[in-house]
């Protein structure tokens, strides 16, 4: 039979025994369906919550809306007992709303010594002992286990898994040594991937804190469509090189700031496209890059605005647009703006969503407070800039890590 393509060995440092062909039937010893819930089954606070589909998907944790919870009646969860779990039971969703089913047949579990109500198409089961469970909730995330779920769905837009199909799942098994120490190695991969995600999410939390405190101003100004806070008491000042105080902040035309720098954009032709390149190519929606070029004629270091359906606040190193794309515009500062205070200046403003003439019109009408001196203001923006390099820093390892992972899962499972 197959063999993984990374293998454990022994203490004795021998290769342990041939994997087996079973089922993930083999395992199962009980199972547990969800219950019928109605809307009226519901409520909005309470002691009794549910676990939903949405609280199933890849990495092999539950993960509930701590933000909204979903909660039934006592009634129905004391009346639906036979679809209640506890930490012993691993939890999997065997029905996907979506037609592609992109979460279906993920096996995650839980550690808390709560007890929960599952949902319709969501199901409880416990396993051998002869199986160890983050075993299988790893192996879940595989490719091959993830291609065995596609092709065994059936419906059309409720897509499902039969209870009896999955039973049948063909599933390659190593010895309860090698199982433990595939499951301790990507467990560890797994502890690493969560703290940098909580590292991640606490530096954006705190640039975030840090952005209200900088750009707080005593008086809110209401009277034009683009709002921004005014006056001149900051929650959060710096220094000069001294120790003194900065002058106070003040307002200044949104044209004596900012000038528009692409009227006419770059035209890349075909023949400009190279696999790589010194500068990246960046298509019409500002997201993907496509291509790479040599081509001097480039953005470097300044914000774009995208006006649309989601207006936003974009800043691109070094980059040329594929084509002309109406509704973005490239901005450049003139002497009174540091660009890079520009930029975070322009994300604090709150910018509706009006299209690009009439945006690009009402934008140009604002006065926006800044600090008078460019010192101050690249204070500022080195400090803020500080704090992005460490969210992209983190951003970069976690990305790295879950490649790697990938990668073991791959190597490690058949």
């Amino acid at each position: 039979m197959s063999v993984p393509a990374l293998r454990f060995k022994d203490e004795a440092g021998e290769d342990f025994p041939d994997w087996e062909a079973k089922k993930i039937g083999d395992f199962i010893l009980s199972h547990k369906g969800g219950a019928p819930l109605k809307p009226s089954d519901f409520v909005k606070y309470g002691d009794f919550e549910v676990i939903p589909k949405k609280a199933i998907s890849s990495g092999g944790y539950l993960k509930l809306d701590e933000t909204e919870p979903t909660y039934c009646s006592g009634d129905f969860f004391e009346a639906n007992q036979r679809s209640v779990v506890d930490s012993s039971y691993l939890i999997i969703t065997l029905r996907d709303l979506v037609p592609s089913g992109p979460s279906i047949g993920y096996i995650v579990k839980y550690t808390s010594n709560k007890k929960y109500i599952l949902a319709q198409g969501v199901y409880g089961i416990q396993i051998d002992e002869k199986l160890i469970n983050d075993f299988l909730t790893q192996y879940s995330n595989t490719d091959n286990y993830r291609v065995l779920m596609q092709t065994m769905m059936v419906g059309s837009t409720q897509v499902h898994i039969r209870n009896s199909d999955f039973f049948q799942t063909p599933f390659s098994v190593p010895c309860f040594k090698e199982q433990t120490k595939i499951a301790n190695l990507l467990t560890a991969v797994d502890e690493k991937i969560t703290h940098l995600t909580q590292k991640h999410d606490l530096l954006t939390q705190y640039k975030k804190g840090v952005m209200q405190q900088i750009f707080s101003h005593s008086k809110e100004r209401s009277d034009c469509t683009v709002t921004y806070p005014r006056g001149i008491s900051q929650e959060l000042r710096f220094k000069d090189d001294d120790g003194q105080d900065f002058p106070e902040w003040e307002e200044a035309g949104f044209d004596e700031l900012f000038y528009v720098a692409n009227n006419k954009k770059t035209q890349i032709k075909s023949s400009d496209y190279l696999e790589q390149g010194n500068t990246p190519i960046v298509d019409q929606g500002q997201k993907h890059i496509v291509g790479y070029t040599n081509n001097t004629e480039i953005y470097k270091d300044v914000p774009v605005i995208i006006f649309g359906d989601h207006t936003r606040i974009l800043k691109w190193i070094d980059f040329v647009f594929a084509s002309g794309a109406d509704g973005t515009q490239v901005l450049k500062s003139t002497d009174k703006l540091n660009l890079k205070f520009g930029y975070y200046t322009l994300c604090h403003i709150e910018l509706p969503n009006l299209g690009y003439s009439r945006h690009m019109k009402e934008l140009k009408n604002q006065f926006i407070i800044i600090p008078t001196s460019i010192v101050e203001q690249t204070k500022i923006a080195n400090f803020l800039t500080a704090i992005d390099d460490k969210i992209t820093a983190t951003q970069t390892q976690l990305q790295a890590v879950k490649q790697y992972k990938q990668g073991l899962l791959q190597q490690m499972f058949v």
